[in-house]
């Protein structure tokens, strides 16, 4: 819940709005919640309460199942909500109208077991949804489920949360993560391409082995124009989006996904380049 990534952006963005309009909110997750970590990346004027689902964690995806499936009712139990959302697929029943959402269908391993999880979990919710048409079209097929039983809701942003600049763009590129799947190496790779000496790369992200030996490998003039600038409280992050030349997204994925980071970098009024891993919901060739 206070890992810095896309979901969680729009996610206490949603919340922080149903808040506003007098909804009470819970959030539940796998892992002990961080709160200075939320605040820090999450500027909100309010904050749902958090519940730790288990031991408070952090666990492997292999092991969150097993738990969810164990401690979800007790969490149930105690909240009473009137609805209930869940990003992914627990496979639990809920006497409550419970809406399922798919934001992707990367394989972290156990590729069975997650099927099996799948076909289980999105049939025990009244509703499920994927963020884009491959996705949907993709869970229909590994679930086997029609995909007119499947609906699309692109993810949510909160318009008045971005603030786009009139002025001339400075001179730097941006990448957001990095985590092997947001491919920061091509970034990286890419700025080398550049001529222009005043075109710096700026990458946001907790450090991570992945990046930096993509860095090793870049000439030491190329070096010198990269800035990796750590996570970012999101007001911050946008601020950076409206200011960069462009917004790199070389993220990938096997099945094309709704990337929150795109969806961001539109609305902070950036141009963004970026790969056949984002969803042609969002991305038209040219």
């Amino acid at each position: 819940m206070s890992r810095a990534d896309g979901i969680n952006s729009f996610l206490y963005a949603i919340i922080e709005a149903l808040l506003e309009q007098g909804h009470e909110i819970h959030l539940a997750g796998s892992g002990q919640t961080r709160e200075e970590e939320v605040h820090h990346r999450f500027p909100c004027q309010a904050y749902p309460r958090f519940w730790a689902v288990g031991d408070g964690g952090p666990y492997g995806w292999r092991k969150d199942i097993p738990i969810w499936f164990r401690h979800w009712p007790d969490v149930v139990r105690q909240v009473q909500p009137d609805r209930i959302v869940v990003n992914g697929v627990i496979p639990r029943w809920n006497a409550v109208p419970t809406l399922g959402i798919n934001h992707d269908l990367e394989n972290r391993g156990g590729f069975w077991f997650a099927r099996l999880v799948r076909i289980i979990g999105y049939r025990l919710v009244q509703d499920r949804v994927a963020t884009c048409t491959e996705l949907r079209d993709a869970l229909a097929r590994n679930i086997l489920m029609p995909a007119r039983k499947i609906g699309v809701i692109p993810t949510c942003l909160r318009i008045r949360d971005f603030r786009p600049q009139a002025q001339p763009k400075k001179h730097f590129l941006l990448h957001i993560g990095t985590a092997p799947y947001k491919s920061p190496e091509k970034s990286l790779k890419a700025l080398s391409l550049v001529r222009d000496s005043r075109i710096r790369l700026v990458v946001t992200g907790p450090p991570h082995p992945c990046a930096d030996e993509a860095l090793k490998n870049l000439p030491p003039e190329v070096q010198s124009r990269v800035e990796f600038a750590g996570v970012l409280p999101a007001s911050q992050l946008r601020d950076f989006m409206a200011s960069a030349l462009a917004v790199l997204v070389p993220s990938k994925y096997e099945i094309p996904v709704l990337s929150p980071t795109v969806l961001e970098a539109f609305a902070s009024g950036a141009a963004v380049i970026t790969t056949s891993s984002i969803s042609r919901d969002l991305i038209q060739p040219d």
